[in-house]
């Protein structure tokens, strides 16, 4: 961007005027930008047209959910960045906050949120969509941020892995990019597991078990769990290790 002009517009402007068209914000240019950079990806006679999918890493994951609306993508893989951070995380409207309060928007975060962040694109993207991120991660507003799926259109693929104490690092999450765009965008035999049932039980001393049943338990090979203090602020938990036991495939 321009340093003449200032700084990322989103909700409001650089003298700090809400926003009165889409068109105003930074996230509208890289949106155009993405969109003419796979139109020209496309007209090169090296390129496979049927096979092009598209992975974002930080701002580049952010950038996905918008570009995941368009029909000639196979796949996409967003790292970090699922939206909700304009309103919510800028004014710390965590999920879980207790009382739970939502501050009055400005005309300028109505607008940013209906039609740029990316949340706003769910409902409209048709590429099978992988979300990987660190549970203390503080650009993925990721709680909030896994409500998206439950707005995505019936039969568009979509999962999503989230690293125990991970930050802004993808140590123990990029094979799933590998495995997710090798199965949607080259069509390959690529066994990628469903996410496992889980529920929370008291066992017989009253202690709350988490108890997970893997989809396919005959493929896993270890299984770690974690539990996190009471804190709303997901950037700032501590997560500890659970103990783990096997019974009966779960």
């Amino acid at each position: 961007m321009d340093t003449k002009v200032g700084t990322a517009i989103r909700s409001e402007t650089a003298d700090h005027k809400s926003i009165t068209d889409p068109k105003q914000t930074s996230d509208y240019v890289w949106y155009a930008m993405e969109r003419r950079v796979l139109s020209y990806l496309e007209q090169q006679k090296e390129v496979d047209r049927s096979r092009i999918g598209a992975k974002g890493y930080s701002y580049g994951g952010t950038l996905m959910w918008h570009l995941a609306t368009d029909p000639r993508l196979k796949a996409v893989v967003a790292y970090f960045e699922i939206g909700y951070a304009e309103y919510y995380r800028n004014k710390q409207v965590w999920l879980y906050n207790n009382p739970y309060v939502e501050p009055a928007k400005t005309k300028g975060e109505e607008i940013d949120l209906g039609s740029i962040a990316p949340e706003a694109h769910v409902p409209y993207i048709t590429s099978p969509t992988h979300f990987l991120n660190g549970s203390n991660d503080h650009h993925g507003v990721f709680e909030r941020g896994l409500e998206s799926f439950k707005k995505f259109k019936q039969g568009v693929p979509w999962a999503f892995a989230i690293s125990a104490r991970g930050h802004h690092n993808t140590d123990k999450t990029v094979q799933d990019c590998k495995m997710w765009l090798e199965r949607y965008v080259l069509a390959r035999d690529v066994f990628c597991p469903a996410h496992p049932k889980s529920e929370i039980k008291l066992n017989a001393a009253g202690i709350p078990e988490l108890r997970a049943t893997p989809a396919a338990p005959e493929r896993v090979k270890k299984v770690e769990m974690f539990y996190a203090l009471k804190n709303p602020s997901y950037i700032t938990r501590t997560w500890r290790d659970a103990e783990c036991e096997q019974k009966d495939g779960t």
